[in-house]
């Protein structure tokens, strides 16, 4: 069976990073390039775009809202999917954002592989903040922020909140969708054994040497060459030096629950993320539940 892969992730979750994994596991397995965007009159066109990397043109970027779909480019073209089946026939990587909304369970179906990167939300709020100062962000997103402390003093609520019920749910839908979960922090420091199990699950299991050489291949100062408006340090626990201690015990009182039961501590420490393929259910429910009680304050 033709794989059908769907990419999902919060934006500044290590994304660009997972696509560039996916794509030379492909290459290594034999599976060529396929993309719809690439086929379009369009493409040609964006070839002369600021855009924010060197890929960005190419990717099959998909918004999903009420069970319809948008393929684009970026934040410079954007139009329907009339036919998902057709679409569907001329890609095997696609690429979203979108968050858990009305009728989207469907529409994640018709994928046979779907693949969730998720990060510290601190961490993603940090490097969201770096982001909003590049070029590309100014020119699409264009804000009246100072500087990355004031952007994050005025925007950590919403970053913070967005990443709270976008993580947990496709938490929940995890049953329903047969989606592989990825901890970014895993990948940067249990490298290995985490692309052996994303290996796995995309039915291409991957030997040492494969595993080698995509590391190599993927390597920030490789990917940060290559495109550095887009790729920085990728490192943990950059939050510590970014917020206030007052700051810092806000996140956790809004976030804690869905915090503690991925695996980020209060305080920076040695241990990786829990795996949240092991999840049941159940937990993630209870953690939903906590999540929506009155008690739980703003950032």
């Amino acid at each position: 069976m033709e794989i059908k892969l769907l990419q999902i992730g919060p934006p500044k979750c290590g994304n660009y990073w997972l696509y560039n994994i996916i794509q030379q596991i492909y290459r290594l397995k034999g599976i060529g390039y396929k993309s719809f965007i690439s086929k379009q009159p369009v493409y040609g066109e964006a070839q002369d775009w600021d855009l924010s990397h060197s890929l960005q043109a190419g990717i099959d970027m998909m918004d999903i809202e009420r069970g319809k779909c948008f393929y684009r480019i970026s934040s410079a073209f954007r139009t329907p999917i009339a036919d998902l089946d057709e679409y569907l026939s001329h890609t095997n990587h696609v690429w979203t954002h979108s968050e858990v909304g009305e009728n989207i369970l469907p529409v994640l179906q018709r994928f046979n592989k779907r693949v969730y990167i998720y990060r510290d939300p601190r961490d993603m709020a940090v490097s969201a903040a770096r982001y909003a100062f590049t070029p590309y962000m100014m020119k699409y997103y264009p804000h009246n922020e100072s500087s990355v402390e004031s952007y994050l003093q005025n925007n950590l609520q919403d970053i913070v909140q967005s990443w709270i019920w976008h993580v947990t749910d496709y938490l929940l839908l995890k049953g329903k969708a047969d989606i592989h979960f990825l901890a970014y922090e895993r990948l940067l420091e249990d490298f290995d054994a985490t692309l052996a199990k994303l290996g796995s699950y995309l039915n291409l299991p991957l030997n040492r040497d494969e595993i080698n050489e995509i590391a190599q291949r993927v390597d920030f100062r490789r990917l940060q060459a290559k495109d550095p408006g887009h790729v920085r340090k990728g490192k943990r626990f950059q939050w510590v030096n970014a917020f206030t201690e007052d700051k810092k015990e806000r996140i956790v009182d809004k976030a804690g629950p869905l915090l503690k039961l991925l695996g980020y501590p209060e305080e920076p420490d040695e241990k990786l993320p829990e795996d949240a393929n092991q999840f049941d259910f159940a937990a993630v429910k209870e953690v939903e539940q906590e999540l929506k009680s009155p008690g739980v304050s703003k950032v």
